[in-house]
Order: C-alpha cells, then sequence, then structure tokens
C-alpha cells in the first residue's frame, strides 16, 4: 500500500489536538499547585529528606564546571609540547584537580588544536612543494 499524503499509517491513531500523559498530568495538578507546594514545603522542613533534596534542586542551580588551569608549554606547535599537555591533563585526573569530564572537554580542545596546527603545517608544506614543482618546470 502505497503512503497518500494527508493519511496517516495508523488511521487509528492518536487523534489531532490529543494531550499525551505528561500534560494531561500537568493539567490535572495545575488546579493543586500550591497546595502540594506548601506541602512538600512542609515535609521538607519536617525532615523527609527525600522532599528536602528535591526542594533544594530547585532552589539551587546544579553547578557547573569550574575554571581550569594548565600550565602550558611556550610552544604549543611542537608535538612534544601536545603530549605534555596531554601528560598534564592525565595527572591532573589522577590527582583529583580535574574531573574525568572536564579532562575530556580538555583533551577534545587538545585534539582540535593539534588537527588544525597538522592541517596547518601540511599546507605549507604542499606550497612549498609547489613552488619547488614550478621551479624545476622552469629549468
Amino acid at each position: 500500500m502505497k503512503y497518500q499524503p494527508g493519511q496517516s499509517g495508523n488511521p487509528k491513531g492518536k487523534p489531532k489536538g490529543a494531550l499525551n500523559k505528561k500534560t494531561r498530568w500537568l493539567k490535572l495538578l495545575e488546579f493543586h499547585a500550591d497546595e502540594l507546594v506548601e506541602q512538600a514545603i512542609e515535609l521538607a522542613k519536617s525532615g523527609d529528606t527525600n522532599t528536602l533534596r528535591f526542594c533544594l534542586e530547585r532552589i539551587i542551580p546544579k553547578a557547573k564546571d569550574r575554571p581550569v588551569r594548565l600550565n602550558l608549554p611556550q610552544e604549543l606547535d611542537q608535538p612534544k609540547a601536545l603530549i605534555e599537555i596531554g601528560n598534564t591533563i592525565l595527572k591532573g585526573v589522577a590527582e583529583q584537580e580535574i574531573t574525568p569530564d572536564q579532562a575530556k572537554s580538555l583533551m577534545s580542545v587538545l585534539t582540535a588544536y593539534s588537527d588544525s596546527s597538522l592541517i596547518e603545517k601540511l599546507s605549507q608544506e604542499i606550497n612549498e612543494l609547489k613552488i619547488l614543482v614550478n621551479q624545476n618546470k622552469e629549468q
């Protein structure tokens, strides 16, 4: 059977305008929102640790990554320098100064820098080879 424009593959599927479960529940809870919030606050204040954690998670935003300080070599364009930086990152994780997620991000930046540096070097070498080829043709 070929698909027809405007005709669903499941004619008995969800009717147009029908609300999903989450939206239906939100509409049902909306009427009691003030009451539920007050009750959650009272439970938290009375020592219900799960409700307390829930309330605090809504008040205090989740902490973002903190800035990471790295001592970088002077000449970053050297392959040895990139390995040195990678070792510094790994050492930071081992000494718990850098989180694994931060290390992953830093290594991604290092890889991107390495790739762009390599492309630049290859481009220079290609240009030098072109000059040599043209010089040889002229001779």
